[in-house]
């Protein structure tokens, strides 16, 4: 059994308060009290010196290691390649060389010197299928939350002593291994980030249609809850759509909630945060991402009664809305004859025709795809692109019916660099993952 080398440990790990020790049987242990730790409990971790005090003085009395915990709030995902390595020549299977190589991140060997963990800054992409046997022999597991890893901090020589950003290398491992074929990939990639101060946030939540109910219970009232647990969960579900799922935005503002008056409350939401979090989570389809449609309701029901159906649609962008008539678009017959409108442009001659549709033929293989999304993205920029001479920007709208959100991020940027603002996704994928049947995702609000 390696003993900890506590030197060559990360110092970005050792920053952090998710320490544990551990006994000769993998149970983890809380280091500030020596009770068992637990891994959706943050009150039972401590810092890396606690971790380091305790093993110290407990080493010969059941203690065997420390260890740092995954949390939903770190960037951090562990691979955990076990029976890859000979303890006592120290050589390495073939597969586990191929995956050290492609990762190229801080490895260490693990306490009993058969396995490797690989350590990157990445998130997994599904809560789910992180354990898999290969043909080789070798048992991989990947994890970035609920679990913790031995740690040895005996560097693998040949390996980087950094923590590298490894997120698409961690997508594409998702994606071979633990993915079966016929499966629906289930990824939950990082949301995109809200460009909403904190409080703006919570003032648009405030100011919503059902805006009451959320700042009733901001301001800590829990009326009309059977207990403080209902009234916590209420606040984080609302709090799931306006974070746009954002776990660690949703734990920093529910701690500055009126929910939270006192470090008593305090304490009790931080035994139970990652599962009322991940419980919202799940119930939430879809976040608030600045952009909303919103439907009126109309007819009986109302004691204001029927609505206008002539402004039944409201755009709005982040607190600026802008009002769509029916009457802006529905005119007689007479009418529509005589508009003064431009003709349309030739977007790529001879065949496609703003506000047309075109087909790209060809067989598999050839580059459909890539043609299509490097044509999207000169039009949105407005610049030239294989018989395109180019022009004034257009607002594109690129559909993906077949590619995981992965491999459309890396053809987007190995094609734009960076995006153009006028350039809009939708993927069957995304569709899929918030359980949305793929043909009426355009028609949801």
């Amino acid at each position: 059994m390696l003993p900890p080398d506590f030197d060559k440990i990360p110092p970005e790990l050792k920053a952090r308060s998710q320490w544990v020790c551990w006994r000769h049987d993998k149970s983890p242990v809380n280091p500030k009290t020596g009770g068992n730790a637990q891994a959706d409990n943050p009150d039972t971790w401590g810092t890396f010196d606690q971790a380091k005090r305790y093993y110290l003085a407990h080493q010969g009395n059941g203690i065997a290691g420390v260890g740092y915990e995954f949390s939903f709030y770190d960037p951090y995902t562990g691979i955990d390649l076990d029976e890859c390595r000979d303890p006592d020549t120290g050589e390495l299977r073939y597969c586990a060389r191929e995956l050290l190589e492609y990762f190229a991140s801080n490895s260490e060997i693990s306490p009993r010197g058969r396995g490797i963990h690989i350590l990157t800054t990445a998130k997994w992409p599904s809560p789910t299928g992180n354990q898999r046997k290969l043909p080789c022999g070798m048992k991989i597991e990947v994890y970035d939350r609920l679990r913790y890893f031995t740690m040895t901090g005996a560097h693998l020589e040949g390996t980087p002593t950094t923590i590298g950003p490894r997120q698409e290398q961690v997508a594409d491992l998702h994606r071979a291994v633990f993915i079966k074929h016929k499966d629906t990939p289930k990824e939950s990639g990082p949301f995109p980030t809200l460009e909403l101060s904190d409080q703006e946030l919570i003032d648009k939540a405030c100011a919503a249609d059902d805006g009451g109910k959320f700042k009733r219970l901001w301001q800590g009232d829990a009326t009309g809850y059977a207990t403080p647990s209902e009234a916590d969960y209420a606040l984080v579900h609302k709090l799931a759509f306006w974070t746009n799922k954002d776990r660690e935005r949703i734990d920093r503002l529910f701690r500055r909630s009126g929910l939270c008056p006192d470090p008593v409350r305090l304490k009790k939401w931080g035994r139970l945060s990652v599962k009322t979090i991940e419980k919202a989570l799940a119930n939430t389809p879809e976040g608030y991402t600045g952009w909303r449609i919103e439907k009126h309701q109309t007819g009986a029901g109302k004691s204001d009664g029927p609505k206008d159906p002539a402004s039944d649609i409201r755009h709005s962008k982040r607190g600026e809305e802008v009002r769509i008539t029916l009457a802006d678009v529905v005119m007689p017959a007479a009418n529509f004859i005589n508009l003064d409108m431009p003709p349309r442009r030739t977007l790529l001659a001879p065949w496609l025709l703003e506000s047309s549709m075109g087909m790209i033929v060809g067989w598999r293989g050839v580059g459909k795809s890539m043609f299509a999304m490097g044509l999207a993205q000169a039009l949105a920029r407005g610049e030239g692109f294989g018989p395109w001479p180019g022009g004034t920007p257009i607002k594109c709208l690129y559909l993906d019916g077949e590619m995981v959100q992965a491999d459309v991020a890396f053809r987007l940027i190995k094609l734009a660099g960076k995006i153009p603002e006028n350039l809009f996704i939708y993927s069957d994928h995304y569709a899929n993952c918030l359980g949305l049947p793929s043909a009426n995702l355009l028609n949801e609000d």
